[in-house]
């Protein structure tokens, strides 16, 4: 479930625009994700949005956060490093 997510813009970008999207795992918690995302026309090198985004797992029968899978644990750590982790 995305509970907060923020995004600025920077420029614009037309229908053609090649872009280059980057995400980010800044922080991942018991049952959170935090990412920031970065997109950036490839053209003129602009960088023409930045956004913020936090997901929590919830367990749908209880509507309370429970904790991530450990595989999915597991490959966010081994994607993004050890410095992810914050609890």
């Amino acid at each position: 479930m995305i509970v907060h997510a923020e995004a600025d813009y920077l420029g614009p970008a037309a229908f053609y625009d090649l872009l280059r999207i980057a995400v980010t795992t800044t922080r991942l918690g018991r049952s959170s994700l935090h990412l920031e995302y970065r997109v950036v026309n490839e053209r003129s090198s602009q960088e023409i949005l930045t956004a913020r985004m936090i997901m929590v797992q919830v367990d749908l029968t209880t509507a309370t956060s429970r904790p991530w899978n450990p595989a999915f644990r597991e490959a966010i750590i081994a994607y993004h490093g050890q410095r992810v982790v914050q609890s």
